[in-house]
Parts: structure tokens; C-alpha cells; sequence
């Protein structure tokens, strides 16, 4: 079955008429994205967690999903299942669209100093510059673990999911 779309602007108007009583926004970008700006009573699931099977799918009767420009939309279409599809919406052009468009996203207050991309980031620099130092004072083999580092990140660059960044997410200091 080929997806729908919606444009930001229809669904704005869905939202003002009080959809969401029957109807469901589901938000699959990273969570760092999320709480960056996201739909208001949006339900955040990340993309390689959304099974397309959550209950309250089936209960909705409208489901919209959100990513920022919308192929991810697509992936997490396709995981749901026949019955669920025929009521399913894609939001054409994701939160790129929607806040091009100007309207109103609602920002997740962050709890530390740094936000969890910028901790990701620091995290890698250290790890990077800690490997540098093992080269060249203990042994060139550890040349290595930079290789792996890189890996990942090329691997988070090409599929949007940085496990890294997931663990840092769910350290107790960025626990709400």
C-alpha cells in the first residue's frame, strides 16, 4: 500500500479542530530532535524502536508520523501493519516543512549544560585525542580504536542512529 501524505498545513487546521482526541502525532527523529522542537502532544518513539505495533495505533483514528524531512516517515510506514496503514498519514516534509511554514512547535527544557548532541560530540573528542596519546606513548596499535571510532560515526552519519549518543541520552543527569 502506497503512503499518504499530509502537509503542514492541513494537519495545523486537523490540530486547531481537536483531532488529537481520536488521532495520533508520532515523532520517530532521535530524541535530542525531539526536544529541540517537536508538535505539541506529539508521541515520541525513536525510529529503531517503532515496531509499527504500538497499542495505541491501533485505538487511533488517524495516525500521523513526523521526522524531520520525511523518509524516515516512510521506513516507519512501512512497519506498520495493513489495517493500520489505511489510516495512516505522512507529514510531507517533515518538521523542516512544518517549521518552514511557521508554525508552532513546542521546545523540551534541557537539564544540563550541554545538550546531548554536544556530550556525544565531547565524548568522541576525548575518546579520539585519549587513543592519539595511547599511539603514540604505548603502542601503534591502538591506532585501531580511532579506525572503530570513525566507524561508528560514519555508520550514525549514513542511518541516524548514534548508539553513543543513545547511551549519553539515558545517563541520569539527562533524565528529566
Amino acid at each position: 500500500m502506497k503512503y499518504k501524505k499530509i502537509d503542514s498545513k492541513e494537519l495545523s487546521q486537523q490540530i486547531q479542530s481537536g483531532f488529537l482526541s481520536k488521532s495520533v502525532i508520532v515523532d520517530i527523529r532521535s530524541r535530542t530532535e525531539y526536544e529541540d522542537g517537536h508538535i505539541k502532544d506529539a508521541i515520541h518513539i525513536i525510529l529503531h524502536t517503532f515496531t509499527g505495533n504500538e497499542a495505541f495505533l491501533k485505538a487511533a483514528e488517524k495516525i500521523f508520523i513526523v521526522c524531520r524531512i520525511s523518509d524516515n516517515s516512510i521506513k516507519a510506514f512501512e512497519r506498520l501493519p495493513n489495517d493500520v496503514r489505511e489510516r495512516a498519514y505522512i507529514l510531507d516534509g517533515g518538521m523542516k516543512a512544518w517549521e518552514m511554514n511557521g508554525f508552532l512547535i513546542q521546545k523540551t527544557v534541557k537539564q544540563g549544560k550541554f545538550s546531548v548532541i554536544q556530550q556525544t560530540q565531547i565524548t568522541i573528542g576525548v575518546m579520539i585525542v585519549f587513543c592519539s596519546i595511547l599511539v603514540l606513548i604505548v603502542n601503534k596499535m591502538f591506532a585501531v580504536l580511532t579506525l572503530f571510532i570513525g566507524i561508528n560515526l560514519m555508520t550514525a552519519g549514513m542511518s541516524n542512529v548514534c548508539m553513543l549518543l543513545e547511551f549519553i541520552s539515558k545517563m541520569p543527569w539527562n533524565k528529566k
